[in-house]
Order: C-alpha cells, then structure tokens, then sequence
C-alpha cells in the first residue's frame, strides 16, 4: 500500500524518470502490462486503436520520431531484426523439409543455401499479393500455419527450376526477337567466360552449371549499384563498360550466402 501511495502522489515526470532510471521497477511494469495485454482481448484492443488514433492525429511527430529512433538505435534495429528473421526462416526450412533441413532436390544441408519455393511456381504474383519478397515470405508461411504447396530447395535448384520455366514459356518467333535472345544469350556467355578466366565455373566452390552461374559484385553493394546505375541487364552493362574489375563468377549458392551472411560455407 505504501508504494501505491507513494507512486500516486508522484508526478508524470517522476514516473517517467523512475522507469527509465529503475531497471527493476521497468522491467515488472513491462511484464504487468505484457500479461495483460496477451491475456485480456478487451485491453488489447483498446490499446491497438487508442495506438492508431494517435498515429492518424500526430502523424509527422510519429514519422520524425520512429525517423529518429531508427537513427539512434540502428545498429541495434538490425541485429534484432535478422535475429527474428532467422528465427522465422529455420523454423519454415523445418517444416517444409520434415525436419531434415536439406534441399527436397540435390541434399543440400547447408542452410545458408536453402530457401522456400513455390511448387507451382506462383511465386512472382505471390509476392504481389504480399506487397514484397524477402523474408516477408516466413512471417507469411508461419502466420497462415504452414500451407501446402512449398518445398524446400537450395538457391541453385531454385534458379535452376526458374530457368527451365523460363525457357519453356511461349516466346516471340519475329526475327527481331529471336535476334535479341541471341544476343543476351552471347553476352552473358562472355561475361561468365571473362570473369572466370575461362573456366566457367564457380569461384568459389567450381560448380560448372551454366544456368547456376551469376556474376558477383566483390566488394558487395550489387543491388545499389544496379539501382543508381539503372542497370536492366548486368551482361549487357558489362559488355558495353568493356568488363570492368570488380566482379567474379559465383553460384546462386555461393552468390546469396556472401550476400546474406558475409560468408560462404565452402570457405570455412
């Protein structure tokens, strides 16, 4: 009784500085409020349209304030963020692969290699539907317990099938189209050529398949490159810029664990 007494006669001001300051005393609050709100449905929504209220009647403070708040905790943001998002990918790699977490094609069981396809492959009007790709497609599969019609593939199987699709769609016979596909076809056969020094393989791990190879930013910073520079096609862009320095030849494996971990576990 003394401490509600005591909190009740405290300012707006004193309680914000004790919270702040008062490890203990916030971390109780925090869960009182989390049990609440996870248990009482009335409270709950109270509190989620009293949340969109406010947004709706402060927007530019809430925007200049998440801006801000982003700012100061970025580091932090992402960090929690990929944490999550593993989480949300090891737990569909899981599911869809009956608990063998290994590709449904080759056995790939390296788990920075695999990904979540389409069976049907719907996945383009899919990820229309969802307003984005990326990881959005695990918190999509979890929240919906796990539909049917997905598997689990490793990156190359995946743009393996992708291509194969590719290939059997119906397409143009005017010369001019035929004559276009040539040409890309030319150009992104000397561009694997050039940057593997001929070999036409992986740099990293030596797969040989052509329709598995992709040309590889070294220093990283692909997707801001082909944004800034407007790059509808990296072939065509390098056979024209004279196959600059800075790019190798990777498999779509290789290629997506560089650019999600860092790393490739064929280096290790």
């Amino acid at each position: 009784m003394f401490n509600i007494i005591i909190w009740l006669a405290m300012s707006n001001e004193q309680r914000r500085e004790r919270y702040h300051n008062d490890e203990e005393y916030r971390t109780k609050t925090l869960k009182r409020f989390k049990d609440k709100y996870d248990t009482d449905k009335e409270y709950r929504d109270r509190k989620i349209k009293q949340a969109i209220t406010y947004d709706k009647d402060h927007i530019d403070d809430v925007k200049q304030y998440r801006k801000q708040y982003y700012i100061d905790n970025r580091k932090y943001l992402i960090q929690r963020s990929r944490f999550h998002n593993d989480n949300n990918r090891s737990e569909v790699l899981y599911w869809y692969s009956d608990g063998l977490m290994r590709c449904n094609k080759c056995d790939e069981d390296h788990i920075e290699f695999l990904c979540v396809d389409h069976i049907d492959d719907t996945g383009v009007s899919h990820r229309k539907e969802m307003g984005a790709g990326g990881d959005r497609i695990y918190k999509y599969l979890i929240k919906y317990k796990f539909p049917t019609g997905y598997q689990v593939l490793c990156n190359n199987c995946n743009y393996s099938k992708e291509y194969t699709r590719i290939q059997n769609k119906p397409k143009s016979e005017t010369i001019y189209a035929i004559a276009i596909r040539k040409q890309r076809l030319n150009m992104r056969l000397q561009a694997l050529y050039w940057y593997s020094d001929g070999s036409m393989k992986c740099d990293c791990c030596g797969n040989d398949n052509i329709r598995v190879l992709t040309i590889d930013h070294i220093n990283g910073g692909g997707k801001q490159h082909v944004i800034k520079d407007k790059i509808k096609n990296l072939h065509e862009y390098l056979h024209y810029n004279y196959y600059p320095e800075g790019y190798r030849i990777l498999c779509w494996n290789c290629n997506k664990s560089h650019g999600q971990y860092g790393y490739c576990p064929h280096e290790k």
